[in-house]
């Protein structure tokens, strides 16, 4: 399957050039590259925060009026956030 989604990207020009812009962070690899630019086609397209709350990296606050509710973190690409927290997880600075 892997064979396949590497296929894809390398007929796309622009999949091609966002997954070598990716591999070049030091830690990105083939998996976290592959996955942000098949699940995520905004990127590069809208701003930081909104990425991060498209995701699901940014928490959330549900206030209203006097009520104030603890933040929540929830977006719409749960792979996409996955794949992040796993890239974290195993880059150590």
């Amino acid at each position: 399957m892997d064979k396949e989604i590497n296929k894809e990207i390398e007929k796309n020009k622009e999949f091609k050039g966002k997954k070598e812009l990716l591999k070049s962070i030091p830690g990105v690899g083939k998996v976290l590259s592959n996955t942000l630019v098949l699940e995520l086609p905004e990127l590069g397209k809208i701003s930081n925060k909104e990425v991060s709350a498209l995701v699901g990296l940014a928490p959330v606050n549900k206030d209203s009026g006097y009520f104030k509710e603890k933040r929540k973190i929830f977006g719409e690409r749960p792979k996409v956030r996955k794949s992040i927290y796993s890239y974290l997880n195993s880059y150590t600075i």
